[in-house]
């Protein structure tokens, strides 16, 4: 820069050693290229981590669900304390499983009622209808199936 003086002219050179504006350039560069996965990596596990102790009692209800069937009924899964998604998710399956154990009750009672009025179908007065005996054309008794 040049600039003038009460004695003359004078040119002013400034200057510095950029050498530790490189270095810490570097050092912040080599941090980032580590620091970020190390970063991701940290906050993904403990997504991971977090979630899964937060799904656990939907895994339990869902394990608990599958392995009830028709003929165990009425089987409940737990309720959670803690009144929230999963307390309701809960909540709802016991429903569900109340519900299912009326139709098949239902359905039982209703196919026992078939079976009972058929059974006292064949001892009544139909049976004696259906098998008489009849003369054939050779003159003999023949048992008609009709």
């Amino acid at each position: 820069m040049r600039t003038t003086t009460p004695t003359g002219p004078l040119t002013v050179v400034a200057g510095e050693n950029l050498k530790p504006v490189e270095d810490a350039t570097n050092e912040l560069v080599i941090l980032l290229v580590v620091g970020i996965p190390l970063l991701l990596l940290v906050v993904s596990g403990t997504t991971w981590l977090v979630t899964g102790r937060a799904l656990r009692p939907v895994e339990e209800i869902r394990a608990q669900v599958a392995s009830i069937s028709e003929h165990d009924l009425h089987r409940r899964v737990p309720e959670p304390e803690a009144r929230d998604e999963v307390s309701n998710l809960a909540s709802t399956m016991n429903e569900m499983l109340s519900r299912l154990e009326e139709a098949y009750a239902a359905r039982d009672a209703i196919c026992l009622g078939r079976v009972a009025r058929a059974a006292n179908a064949d001892r009544g007065p139909a049976r004696s209808t259906r098998s008489r005996p009849r003369a054939s054309r050779s003159g003999q008794l023949a048992r008609d199936r009709a």
